[in-house]
């Protein structure tokens, strides 16, 4: 499935622009979806989605194999995604950004909800999207 990342609203004081719609990824939808890693917020759909299906998700993480990712990592996995939605974005400068999401997660069969935001990086100068840590 192709996902198309929707225009942004200006930049408020903060630097932060709202995307004019949510992108929204259910179990279902992340089933058929590969978006790449060529846009900070396809990147985090990307991941999110890897995870809902059980995959790999080293492909989406600047430093997969730092121990603190790797705990991260076995939190993550420990949970069930309902809902993500990404909602806004924060470019700083060409290779940095920090994404806004939303989630709706079962931890030990009890359902949650929250919003927290994901810092991504360039690798390279023009290179994929990478994930520096996931929020747990």
């Amino acid at each position: 499935m192709a996902l198309t990342v929707p225009p942004t609203t200006q930049r408020d004081l903060e630097g932060w622009a709202d995307y004019t719609a949510p992108i929204v990824l259910t179990p279902a939808a992340a089933a058929d979806v590969s978006p790449g890693c060529g846009d900070p917020a396809l990147a985090v759909i990307g991941f999110y989605a890897a995870l809902m299906r059980n995959d790999d998700v080293t492909g989406y993480l600047l430093t997969p194999d730092d121990n603190v990712m790797v705990r991260k990592l076995e939190t993550l996995r420990s949970w069930t995604f309902r809902r993500l939605e990404v909602r806004s974005v924060r470019l700083r400068g060409s290779r940095k950004a920090t994404i806004r999401i939303a989630v709706e997660i079962d931890v030990d069969g009890k359902r949650d909800d929250g919003t927290d935001e994901i810092k991504l990086q360039r690798d390279g100068d023009d290179g994929p999207w990478r994930i520096e840590r996931p929020p747990t």
